[in-house]
């Protein structure tokens, strides 16, 4: 990894920035496929701790997970928060909770690793203009 004088710490070697509204998964899978490894290795080799394939971590980031992205990249807090739908709440929902319901966004459907819905939604305007990594039309 290299490292950046001005920020004081190394980064990911083949960073690439969030583009601008887009989801933390979304960015993730970008960031290992600039890596040139498939995202579960990604992810397993640089979020240890993290678990990724039995939750929404786009709904439910955990600290350590921002921590992870903290120390790896040259994202601040605040922008890493941006990659979350926390960060939305009064804008297209009123109470975000992550351990359940919130009015606006649809349920991934994972339970004990099985899947019951679909992942993400998209609407067709924003699959047609390939716009599907932002989170500005698919909630």
């Amino acid at each position: 990894m290299p490292y950046i004088h001005t920020l004081n710490k190394n980064i990911w070697a083949h960073y690439i920035p969030p583009y601008q509204d887009e989801l933390f998964t979304s960015w993730f899978f970008r960031l290992s496929q600039e890596h040139s490894v498939k995202s579960h290795s990604f992810g397993k080799y640089y979020f240890k701790n993290q678990q990724f394939w039995n939750r929404d971590v786009d709904n439910m980031p955990t600290d350590y997970l921002k921590k992870v992205i903290f120390d790896n990249s040259p994202l601040e807090y605040t922008t890493i928060d941006h990659l979350f739908l926390n960060n939305y709440q009064n804008w297209l929902f009123e109470n975000h909770n992550p351990n359940g319901f919130t009015s606006g966004i649809l349920p991934l459907g994972i339970a004990h690793r099985k899947r019951k819905h679909n992942g993400l939604l998209y609407c067709p305007i924003c699959l047609k203009k390939k716009l599907i990594t932002k989170n500005n039309g698919g909630y």
